[in-house]
């Protein structure tokens, strides 16, 4: 369960201060699609940048089951990302000079897991998501549709419980979209997948819950 109580995050100062959440509370259930939309700089990213550990909040908690993750040192909030969160971007974030192989290992190389242990992993992963016949090629040889299931397959080297996806079909055509949702959408069978889009049509038919997000608050909440 992530719990989200009364987050405010400013940027700036004085007349050039700017809210992107303005008191932000819910909760995501585990095991579970839960999308956030929102026009641009409604505060969706903010608020997944928070829950991931990568952005620090003015004020309010996160919850990771017993963890407040608000409160984390730096220290502890690097292993939090490495553990607990899997992260997948709109622009892939691939390393184009390396292996698909190598680009999936290298959260498990942080997390010290050995060669052959990681490169196994990998493997399973790959072929899951029937790209493993791409194992060896550079990801800047590979489409986008492709280069986003790498990144897939990166995230969950780990075996994250939390999946973070901010706008992962934003780079890619109407198929490839609905590929990459629907592979979101089965591994949400086994942990919370959190997805960020502008693409309204895709959360209500992929997500368990969606909230909207208007200047930093929730306008409203749909369960389905």
């Amino acid at each position: 369960m992530i719990k989200i109580e009364s987050l405010v995050k400013t940027y700036g100062q004085d007349l050039e201060k700017i809210t992107a959440l303005n008191g932000v509370s819910l909760e995501i259930k585990d095991n579970c699609m839960f999308a956030i939309i929102g026009d641009s700089g409604s505060g969706k990213s903010t608020l997944l940048n928070i829950i991931g550990g990568l952005d620090r909040a003015n004020s309010g908690s996160v919850f990771v089951d017993d963890v407040e993750v608000t409160k984390l040192e730096e220290k502890e909030l690097r292993h939090y990302r490495n553990k607990t969160i899997g992260f997948i971007f709109q622009s892939f974030f691939l390393e184009p000079k390396l292996t698909v192989l190598d680009n999936v290992t290298m959260p498990s190389i942080i997390a010290g897991l050995a060669k052959k242990e990681r490169e196994e992993k990998a493997k399973l992963i790959l072929e899951k998501l029937n790209i493993d016949k791409y194992m060896n090629k550079k990801s800047s040889d590979l489409s986008g549709g492709e280069k986003q299931r790498v990144a897939i397959a990166r995230a969950l080297i780990n075996d994250p419980k939390i999946i973070i996806a901010d706008e992962p079909t934003g780079n890619l055509d109407s198929k490839n979209s609905e590929n990459v949702m629907e592979i979101l959408k089965e591994i949400s069978k086994e942990k919370t997948v959190i997805v960020v889009t502008h693409n309204k049509d895709y959360a209500k038919n992929y997500a368990d819950s969606i909230i909207e997000l208007v200047d930093g608050k929730i306008k409203e909440e749909f369960l389905q």
